[in-house]
């Protein structure tokens, strides 16, 4: 197809395309698909495929031209952008230029805009020399037994108050709650009934699992007690309509139920799969240092793309920044529902949250486009054995075989594309590690839980 183009930067990331396609093109494409149309045309009083052209023209003409307007200005803006060689991001947007208000004239020629975001054109200005810290890998022996006592609990028992002792016994903190809960919340200037807010729910009294004062209000109560009380949500709480707002319940204590802990001897050890509480808290120690071993990294990592991105700027194309705000959100949204969280919580956690997806997406954007250019100016080369390295990785972290793992990526494309970009940003990432000055410090205390 006949064309002219010629390309405008409006931007660092904007380029607008100017279009012409001439008359003699669209009017041999207006009467070629017009032919298609009568050839499978159905009007009432004649035959399929043996309708007048007229009347053809007459009912479908303006379905006619829009069809030839959509495949013409796809077929020209493709050819181009590649003419042009522009690497887009997202969608081009189409602005028909004249005649105004007229989508096609099949005897005319047809001029149009295209406006679109293109990948920036990045000047690396620093990429080596960045003077970095890494937190200190340091097991102490409280780690090692804040593992042993987790999975201490994990292998509790769950007893209920027998009944002998229910009809005194009173909820202390540590023990669990069965209850059955019905809520109103304080708003419009009267008490209505909101999602959420009835139904019942095992509670672990001083866990923080429930909004600030709710489980302090059960302490105190019996096996088959009910309690009313009023409480305030809090200014960040998640769900939209919430914050802030006062609240009343009504809350009967079902059942109390009391988690007992095993010892802590080679029965419970062995039980747990290992040898003795010595093998216990060896391995305990290696998963401790293993984990800290990760956190320094990944630290370290943070760190410098940190530097990287503060010191390299350059205009990043909204489209891009859009999808990978879309993707976090979605990535969030689904972490959320399988731990059974409703959907309006949901969308007011996301909606709470959206300048912080901002913030991460545009770091992550901008940090994968620098280190794709900083891969391509070292010559970053990955090799089988780097691919091997992954598979292994991957077979250990799911227990698959690795047989099974690599059949898995040399048939998923898309799943090979994306380790293969992972294997290329770590070794960039190394590269660049190997040009800095790294100095280990203490690492930070970790910091408490708001409740």
């Amino acid at each position: 197809m006949e064309y002219s183009s010629k390309l405008e930067k409006t931007s660092d990331t904007n380029r607008k395309l100017l279009i012409t396609i001439p008359s003699t093109q669209i009017r041999a494409r207006y009467d070629r698909v017009m032919v298609e149309q009568q050839s499978r045309a159905s009007v009432k009083g004649f035959r399929p495929g043996h309708v007048p052209l007229q009347m053809v023209k007459k009912v479908y003409g303006e379905d006619v031209k829009q069809k030839v307007f959509d495949q013409v200005v796809n077929e020209a803006t493709q050819r181009a952008m590649e003419e042009h060689q522009v690497r887009i991001v997202g969608r081009p947007h189409i602005h028909r230029k004249k005649p105004e208000g007229v989508l096609l004239v099949e005897d005319g020629e047809l001029e149009f805009e295209a406006h679109f975001e293109v990948f920036p054109e990045i000047e690396i200005k620093h990429s080596a020399g960045f003077q970095l810290k890494k937190p200190k890998v340091d097991v102490q022996a409280e780690d090692v037994e804040a593992v042993v006592s987790n999975l201490q609990t994990q292998h509790a028992e769950m007893t209920s108050v027998p009944e002998d002792q229910a009809a005194s016994h009173v909820v202390a903190k540590g023990e669990f709650v069965d209850t059955l809960f019905k809520g109103m919340l304080w708003d419009n200037d009267q008490w209505e009934e909101k999602p959420g807010m009835s139904g019942t729910q095992l509670i672990e009294i001083g866990s923080g699992q429930m909004i600030p004062g709710f489980e302090d209000a059960l302490l105190g109560l019996k096996k088959g007690e009910s309690k009313q009380f009023e409480i305030q949500f809090p200014e960040d709480y998640g769900a939209e309509g919430f914050q802030g707002k006062k609240a009343k319940f009504e809350v009967t204590a079902q059942d109390i139920r009391i988690r007992r802990l095993p010892e802590l001897d080679d029965e419970f050890a062995k039980e747990a799969g290992y040898e003795s509480m010595a093998d216990l808290r060896t391995k305990a120690k290696n998963a401790v240092e293993r984990s800290q071993t990760e956190q320094s990294d990944a630290a370290l990592r943070q760190e410098l793309v940190s530097e990287l991105v503060s010191k390299n700027p350059f205009e990043l194309p909204k489209a891009l920044l859009h999808a990978q705000m879309q993707s976090l959100m979605t990535d969030f949204a689904e972490n959320l529902k399988r731990r059974g969280m409703p959907e309006d919580r949901i969308r007011g956690a996301i909606e709470t949250n959206a300048k912080d997806f901002e913030t991460q997406a545009e770091r992550q954007v901008r940090a994968g486009l620098l280190l794709d250019k900083i891969s391509e100016m070292e010559k970053i080369e990955i090799q089988e054995a780097d691919f091997e390295s992954e598979y292994q990785k991957v077979a250990a972290g799911t227990q698959m075989k690795l047989e099974d793992v690599k059949a898995y990526y040399e048939k998923t494309a898309k799943a090979k594309e994306n380790l293969e970009f992972r294997i290329r940003e770590n070794k960039t990432i190394q590269h660049i590690l190997g040009q800095s000055k790294i100095k280990e410090v203490d690492a930070p205390a970790p910091s408490k839980k708001k409740k």
